[in-house]
């Protein structure tokens, strides 16, 4: 599993970024000093930096989550599906629904 020090620090390097190239792209949620604690094995990261640095690497949101070892809030965003989703039979959306229902339950357990 990478950690978010790695993560980080793969990233920068990939993409060629300095620190505080990523201070920048992070619109304002993180310092260079923050990124540069972080990379350096910070414990323990805020959400905002976890936004901030999802959005200054261009990596999901999740995937920085999993590397900083935090978990997924219990509230989730709602799930909306596609527009392309509408050209579905009825029976086809009741398929979907049974699916959503199935794996819900899965969940639970």
């Amino acid at each position: 599993m990478t950690t978010l020090a790695e993560l980080v620090a793969a990233e920068r390097s990939r993409q060629h970024l300095s620190l505080r190239d990523v201070a920048v792209r992070s619109g304002g949620l993180l310092s260079h000093t923050t990124v540069h604690a972080i990379e350096r094995g910070r414990p323990t990261v805020e959400d905002k930096a976890i936004d901030g640095l999802a959005k200054a690497l261009d990596v999901p949101v999740d995937k920085v989550r999993r590397a900083a070892g935090v978990r997924r809030p219990d509230t989730a965003e709602p799930f909306v599906l596609p527009r392309r989703a509408s050209r579905l039979s009825r029976k086809e959306r009741e398929l979907v629904l049974g699916m959503v229902d199935a794996l819900l339950e899965a969940k639970r357990r």
